[in-house]
């Protein structure tokens, strides 16, 4: 509720909530304060803002806060480059540490599902995909989802192996 008030700038909402007891500091399912979706959307001196962080609200979660929303865009390119970021601005990162690994998280699952989806296309394509999950986190091919690795290295298996599991079914 606090999010969503502080989101869509409903003043006296905001101030009900934190006159109840809200936590100001409270992350969202994705790890995003209700400071950072405001400032996101308004601005960091939007009046709901300044009720959060006299509340108690974490001041770090303005830093970079459009670019912690843009995190979760569902164009991939826009959601990687915020993640690059938030994750370059000193002290942003940490305060915003929860959104970057749930961003990571869903970005990668993109990727899975890009990759697979991929698999009859050509081998570029998979090679470039599998180069976006490995600069989102993983140290090496071998990090990855074994099966997304071999399937890459053998596309044709993996497609006989899936028909023929589709077929035993």
């Amino acid at each position: 509720v606090l999010s969503t008030a502080a989101q869509r700038q409903d003043v006296g909402v905001v101030k009900e909530a934190l006159e109840i007891g809200a936590d100001p500091n409270a992350l969202d399912e994705i790890g995003i304060r209700a400071t950072t979706y405001a400032a996101a959307a308004h601005g960091p001196t939007a009046e709901p803002c300044s009720l959060l962080l006299a509340a108690g609200g974490e001041p770090a979660a303005l830093e970079c806060a459009a670019s912690v929303v843009a995190m979760f865009s569902q164009d991939d390119s826009v959601a990687v480059a915020a993640i690059a970021a938030v994750q370059g601005v000193e002290g942003g990162a940490a305060v915003h540490e929860a959104a970057v690994q749930a961003a990571l998280a869903d970005q990668r699952t993109r990727l899975h599902i890009r990759i697979v989806n991929d698999l009859g296309g050509d081998k570029p394509a998979r090679m470039q995909a599998l180069q976006q999950l490995l600069e989102l986190g993983h140290e090496s091919p071998a990090a990855a989802t074994p099966g997304i690795v071999r399937a890459l290295q053998d596309p044709d298996a993996a497609l006989r192996r899936a028909g023929a599991g589709a077929a035993a079914v």
